[in-house]
């Protein structure tokens, strides 16, 4: 959710709060007055709820009752009869006995339903979850959830990554949903669904997120609002050794040293003699090797 939604949120509720509390300390004060002179304050007629009516419900007569309460304890905004109200639609739940306030309704004109529901500037998207994906059920409306998505893709260099895309958004509807075998009617089943509240770009993050890989919710405290940076988890973070040869370390045998034959001597070269033979006016040489 968006801060400027949950600002709104909380302004809302702080009005609404201090609307109550005024209504309260007036009505003490009217009791303490009236107790203090003995003379009972003075009353005046309100339209309250007979019965819970549930946000983006449609007012009907019967939802309602005219009662009698001391006139310095019912608010400016509150209604004295029933004329005005039939049709008018809830924006957040008024509970049995509470008071019906016209800050606690839709303009008139406005259509009941899950419209009602969605302040200006937000935006209602539905997603498909399952046990696991969907917190297994424990998922209502007007809880807040983080979204998560794993996706696997080539261009991701360790092939997936699981990231947090949104954080803290708005249940506001859960239902289901019809999923259609084009193959074989018989084999379509009800898929659970989860409505939640976005700004504009965060639909057309989650969008990518569904159709690009795995979504799932998860659930969050109601009253923790912050929001954390993440890098993502990959493989090589969750488990530093994903990347290593996992197969045990070869032994390494040491090859047989092979000594190299002494090399042969070279004979040295026997002396060499020459004899000369005179015979008449010739000489002869003679060669010898000792």
């Amino acid at each position: 959710m968006s801060k400027g939604a949950a600002f709104f949120l909380l302004l809302v509720a702080v009005i609404s709060g201090a609307v109550a509390t005024a209504a309260v300390r007036n009505y003490l004060q009217s009791n303490i007055a009236a107790q203090q002179t003995g003379a009972a304050p003075p009353m005046a007629q309100v339209v309250v709820a007979k019965f819970k009516i549930p946000a983006g419900t449609a007012i009907k007569p019967e939802y309602l009752v005219v009662t009698e309460l001391p006139a310095k304890a019912i608010p400016m905004n509150a209604f004295k009869t029933m004329e005005k109200l039939e049709g008018r639609v809830v924006n957040s739940d008024i509970y049995p006995g509470e008071v019906v306030l016209s800050s606690r309704l839709e303009p008139e004109g406005a259509q009941a339903g899950l419209s009602a529901l969605i302040p200006k500037g937000m935006r209602a998207i539905t997603l498909k979850v399952d046990d696991t994906t969907g917190v297994a059920g424990f998922v209502k409306p007007g809880n807040y959830v983080d979204v998560v998505t794993t996706i696997r893709s080539a261009e991701v260099q360790e092939g997936a990554i699981s990231k947090v895309v949104l954080q803290n958004v708005k249940v506001i509807a859960t239902g289901e949903q019809v999923e259609v075998n084009p193959q074989d009617a018989k084999q379509s089943r009800k898929v659970p669904t989860v409505t939640v509240l976005v700004t504009l770009e965060q639909v057309e993050r989650l969008s990518l997120a569904t159709t690009q890989g795995l979504m799932r919710l998860v659930l969050r405290n109601q009253t923790d609002t912050s929001e954390e940076q993440t890098m993502g988890a990959t493989l090589s973070k969750l488990i530093p050794m994903a990347n290593e040869d996992p197969s045990p370390p070869r032994e390494v045998v040491a090859a047989p040293v092979v000594e190299a034959p002494a090399p042969t001597p070279t004979p040295k070269p026997r002396p060499v003699r020459t004899v000369q033979l005179l015979s008449g006016n010739s000489v002869k040489e003679f060669t010898f090797q000792e």
